[in-house]
């Protein structure tokens, strides 16, 4: 299945490849209930088992240590992630939560999604359960 789902803190996409390809674009903190509908959303887009995915951040607030803790517990590891962004400072926050991801998600850096999407080819992560018509 693909398909296109946008929440309050940006939009999340099912790409033909098995790809799950989030945007990340929103200005106030998210709260708990924000969190929880993005959880939900996720879950319904991707199923049981989570495809690789790309992490693209425009714009992203400060987030509280409960709300990462609550978005940490509910959404399933992917096998690779790539987080696309421009912006050094969210590439430290990126790099810090990688020292307390406790699933050690393999995680690259990228400044384009064409770049994003050639990586996780190459590791060879996707199942046949997570490509759609390529």
């Amino acid at each position: 299945m693909t398909g296109t789902v946008e929440t309050a803190v940006g939009s999340m996409t099912l790409r033909p490849d098995g790809i799950l390809h989030v945007v990340f674009d929103f200005d106030e903190s998210p709260t708990h209930e924000m969190a929880a509908k993005f959880a939900a959303a996720r879950n319904d887009l991707i199923g049981s088992t989570p495809p690789p995915v790309i992490v693209e951040i425009i714009q992203i607030p400060y987030a509280s240590r409960a709300v990462r803790a609550f978005l940490m517990d509910s959404l399933s590891p992917p096998p690779c992630r790539a987080v696309v962004t421009s912006e050094v400072s969210y590439v430290t926050m990126f790099r810090t939560f990688e020292i307390v991801d406790t699933n050690k998600t393999p995680t690259k850096y990228f400044s384009t999604v064409e770049d994003a999407v050639a990586w996780i080819h190459e590791q060879d992560q996707l199942t046949v359960d997570h490509l759609g018509t390529v």
